[in-house]
């Protein structure tokens, strides 16, 4: 495991959840220079929580972004070596949509949600003793 490899993936800021997750999996398995050849397909979808055929969606888009490369490779022995490459100098910001100005905590009558609790928590009336 490399921090730096997972620090540069906490900096990322992609379109969905799967991709930051599948993201976190491959850099939790990297070397300092962005290399990883322990991350089969198996390992990832397992670590990610997502189906194999989702992790592979997800992986292309990654690749599609620019943010790593993938080989495959075969061992002496047929068994096959999967190798992934993180490009550290590719940065992603998408934004998120929706998002408003102001901070979401930053509402006018405050006051209001408070009130609003009090009334759901009080009991009705057939009910009263």
């Amino acid at each position: 495991m490399s921090i730096a490899a997972m620090n540069w993936a906490l900096g990322q800021r992609l379109e969905s959840h799967q991709q930051q997750i599948l993201l976190y999996v491959i850099a939790d398995s990297a070397d300092p220079t962005g290399r990883t050849r322990h991350c089969d397909p198996t390992y990832m979808a397992d670590h990610a929580r997502m189906t194999r055929a989702t992790m592979f969606r997800r992986l292309g888009e990654l690749e599609k972004l620019g943010l790593l490369s993938r080989a495959k490779f075969y061992s002496e022995s047929g068994a096959p070596i999967y190798e992934i490459r993180i490009d550290f100098a590719v940065l992603v910001d998408v934004p998120i949509k929706g998002r408003r100005a102001q901070d979401d905590d930053d509402h006018e009558d405050s006051d209001d949600i408070g009130a609003a609790f009090d009334d759901a928590t009080q009991r009705p009336e057939s009910h009263a003793e």
